[in-house]
């Protein structure tokens, strides 16, 4: 991997997007947490070969796939966790190329469990600060720097890039002009530091050629249901061909990877026509039956569901367990164990409890039923998936703009009603995304936060330790988790008078309460 005069472009991401978390995508979320935190449970670089890393962001590997597709060759490029750069910059070095998903920490998951737990920066910012002041160092004025990727929102500005020596950051997606940038780049010539580029039709978007951390494929952009709080619904929805996500599946699985991860908003609606989102039934088993027929692959993570879906079409999530199921171990392919079995999982939003703020802000959500509807659907949606043994992880946003008591107050009604149902509830604070409608309405802050939305945050986690706790926290690790919540009750939260209302949730893990 050592290159005497450095290759041309190096990829990287910061430490925390380089490493695939001990081969668990969940657990990446633990990023947005303090470093104690996340630094307990390890995110460990990514395995390297003579050729760099083996396995990178999917951002990283699109990007190399545009520039192999227009002429630029592959001995000439190289991705690397940020602790190989020094090996792999030097003199012939002309571009630094970062894919950055929460640069400063200010998405959903960093902003709150950082605020919450009350003990430092969120990972994800520490890490991404101290790689861009490595770079930094070893800089010439003949090696450029740029970011891109889904946070680049949150650097884009003069103040955030010059403390960073970024020196382009590449906003929106880069197939309609990434490699006449590189290109120019590279020629020393004159670009903006800001860089938008339109969005491509399915016929551009070009397929990786290496492997993927967590075996990632895509197999859909956008989405189309006009949540008002969501990045993704500034791009129009388009369904990459089958062929080219099979190719995608080829290449990971060539590469080592045993896991695909599904990229999609929304993996129920790939091929779906209806103005309604009413699924395409046949699109998408075609596509599942597909990926199944790779027998190396021991495990199939979905990112993305929508309830509507599941509730629309009920008859699609046993299908997709049938189609996903390994007859050589009786187990469907999915990545997690709870109760002794096999599952499988993916992210989904509820978001709300209130049929009124569903209503004013993601009306599409709920389709092809009403807001009114929507509770219902939850419930409904989460018995279909349940009984065919997937279990999500569902998120609900706390204090959205204009909330009232009775909206949250309803959302609680239904975090009570789930209890019972097997689903890992994820409470965050509302965040004006800096490529969302809502972009310029106030983020919600802790300090600032309502009684009812603390209690929301609260009941959240109650139901999750409830449901979850006999499966991860078992003999000895039951102990010391115990031990380490009552710690932190004893020697933190309970000394500090503005985090009162948390201390009920430490006290309940550690076993001091019933």
């Amino acid at each position: 991997m050592k290159n005497k005069n450095g290759y041309p472009i190096v990829f990287t991401s910061s430490a925390t997007e380089m490493s695939d978390f001990r081969d668990d995508p969940f657990r990446a979320f633990m990023g947005g947490f303090p470093q104690f935190f996340t630094v307990i449970q390890g995110y460990p670089p990514i395995k390297h070969d003579e050729r760099g890393a083996k396995f990178a962001p999917y951002g990283l590997r699109k990007i190399q796939a545009i520039l192999l597709k227009n002429g630029f060759k592959d001995e000439d490029m190289i991705a690397v966790h940020p602790k190989y750069i020094k090996k792999v910059v030097g003199t012939d070095t002309k571009i630094i190329a970062i894919s950055a998903m929460d640069p400063l920490a200010l998405a959903y998951v960093d902003l709150t469990y950082s605020g919450f737990l009350g003990m430092g920066e969120a990972t994800n910012a520490l890490e991404f600060r101290k790689m861009c002041f490595k770079i930094k160092s070893l800089k010439n004025r003949h090696i450029k720097l740029i970011v891109g990727g889904a946070g680049t929102w949150q650097i884009a500005n003069n103040k955030a890039m010059n403390y960073l020596g970024v020196d382009h950051v590449i906003m929106g997606e880069s197939e309609m002009g990434v490699a006449d940038t590189f290109r120019k780049i590279g020629k020393n010539e004159q670009l903006p530091p800001i860089i938008k580029f339109n969005s491509p039709t399915e016929e551009s978007i070009v397929p990786i050629q290496h492997g993927v951390i967590h075996g990632g494929v895509e197999l859909s952009r956008g989405c189309g249901r006009n949540c008002q709080f969501c990045s993704p619904t500034m791009r129009n929805r388009r369904d990459i061909p089958v062929d080219q996500v099979l190719n995608e599946v080829e290449v990971n699985v060539r590469a080592g990877n045993r896991m695909i991860t599904l990229i999609s908003e929304d993996i129920l609606i790939y091929g779906c026509k209806s103005p309604k989102f009413i699924p395409n039934e046949d699109a998408i088993c075609n596509l599942a039956k597909g990926i199944a027929k790779f027998g190396e692959i021991k495990y199939i993570q979905p990112v993305h569901i929508s309830l509507a879906c599941v509730s629309a079409a009920p008859t699609i999530i046993p299908k997709l367990t049938e189609i996903f199921w390994d007859k050589s171990i009786n187990q469907i392919k999915g990545r997690y164990r709870i109760h002794k079995r096999q599952i499988m999982s993916a992210e989904t939003g509820i978001e709300t409890g209130s049929p009124r703020i569903m209503e004013k802000y993601m009306r599409g959500k709920c389709l092809p039923f009403t807001p009114k509807e929507w509770p219902d659907i939850v419930l409904q949606s989460m018995g279909i998936l349940n009984d065919n043994d997937w279990l999500p992880l569902a998120s609900f946003l706390l204090d959205m703009p204009e909330e009232t008591e009775d909206d949250t107050l309803k959302t609680i009604e239904l975090v009570d009603d789930l209890k019972g149902y097997e689903v890992f509830l994820m409470p965050v604070l509302f965040v004006p995304l800096g490529d969302c409608i809502l972009r310029n309405e106030r983020k919600a802050d802790w300090s600032k936060v309502t009684d009812a939305s603390r209690e929301l945050f609260l009941r959240c986690w109650e139901n999750n330790v409830y449901t979850y706790k006999d499966d991860y926290i078992k003999g000895i690790y039951k102990t010391i988790i115990r031990l380490l919540a009552g710690g932190i009750y004893l020697y933190y939260y309970r000394w500090r008078e503005q985090r009162k209302s948390y201390k009920r949730l430490i006290k309940y893990i550690s076993g001091l309460t019933a």
